[in-house]
């Protein structure tokens, strides 16, 4: 009965959003389209080191207001709160460098006569910047991580990159597999096909080709958490909540683990651990930066009848996002569980 309380209302919070905001690590831009998608990832230099200074990043769309934001220290980006729709980011990171694109597509949930509570999606991708020809910068020394690959494997991988920014995955994944081929050490390319796998929802393709990612690079973090959410679509629990934490252990400050590791438990009705990843999450983002948690902890909240923390984070919830489609829903809910206080 708990469990379905908790359903319930997270039904309620998590059908109808309306963000009037885009966060990421590096700033936050005004722009919001409602949703609680993710797109995040890395800019990463031609040396393959990530920038020392921020870069502007774009995301357009053809429904929504364009949205601009920076990197952070380590080169990290992340768009959150998308509604399904089709996105492109936009790196123009100077002269010096081409434009780099990004091209995805976040389908919306189907729903049948029982409704789903909808699972949020998170797409993560690296993104390697390049030289324009004439660039003075182009002789540039590769990073090491690198300069053992092959020349020709480096330039397959690049151009499957490319195919998969314009939207061409079944022939960058033919790309992908000539650089493995080249050199079958080469884990981007591995996990390259892996995410365009999840992202078509073939689920094992993605599992097998990921696996084979984490096994030669176990400390890959892009690798390991897209393994994890593999093997949570697979329902495998117990091993996605073991690689989910190992890639948490390989980047303490990503949100990203400790969400899914939420939605995990949430599946399994560990209701426990799964208001502990939450909080993890909050505790990383702080209410500034990860709103979406301030609704899950509501809900569980107010299942396990705290109402007094429940109301809480649901006025936290508010307060950062209060033009959503549901604040006057949620107003009343927190009236609600404040009566229930008495």
């Amino acid at each position: 009965m708990q469990f379905r309380k908790v359903l319930i209302m997270f039904s309620f919070l998590l059908l109808v959003s309306g963000y009037r905001a885009v966060y990421s690590q590096g700033g936050i831009d005004s722009t919001g389209n409602g949703g609680m998608h993710t797109i995040q990832g890395r800019i990463y230099m031609p040396n393959g080191r990530t920038p020392d200074a921020g870069i502007s990043i774009k995301l357009e769309s053809l429904n929504h207001r364009t949205a601009s934001i920076y990197t952070d220290r380590n080169g990290g980006f992340a768009f959150k709160m998308l509604s399904p729709g089709n996105y492109t980011v936009v790196v123009e990171a100077g002269e010096n460098y081409l434009v780099a694109r990004e091209y995805f597509t976040i389908d919306a949930e189907v729903q049948g006569t029982v409704r789903i509570t909808p699972i949020p999606k998170v797409f993560n991708v690296p993104i390697y910047l390049q030289f324009k020809p004439n660039s003075p910068l182009k002789n540039e020394v590769i990073n090491a991580k690198f300069a053992h690959i092959p020349k020709q494997a480096l330039e397959l991988c690049q151009k499957g990159l490319e195919l998969n920014r314009s939207g061409k995955t079944d022939e960058a994944i033919k790309a992908f597999r000539l650089a493995i081929a080249a050199y079958p050490q080469f884990v981007v390319p591995h996990t390259e096909i892996g995410k365009i796998y999840l992202k078509k929802n073939k689920v094992e393709e993605a599992f097998n080709i990921l696996a084979t990612a984490i096994a030669i690079d176990p400390k890959d973090f892009e690798s390991k958490l897209n393994y994890g959410i593999a093997l949570m679509h697979k329902k495998d629990t117990l091993v996605a909540e073991k690689e989910l934490r190992a890639a948490s252990d390989l980047d303490r400050t990503a949100v990203t683990p400790h969400l899914y590791l939420g939605l995990l438990f949430m599946q399994s009705r560990n209701l426990e651990d799964a208001q502990k990843e939450f909080e993890a999450a909050r505790s990383l983002k702080g209410d500034k930066d990860f709103p979406l948690v301030h609704r899950y902890l509501g809900g569980i909240y107010w299942a396990k009848k705290e109402y007094r923390m429940a109301a809480e984070e649901l006025e936290k919830y508010v307060r950062l996002a209060p033009d959503a489609k549901d604040v006057d829903q949620t107003r009343k809910a927190i009236s609600d569980l404040k009566n229930r206080q008495n």
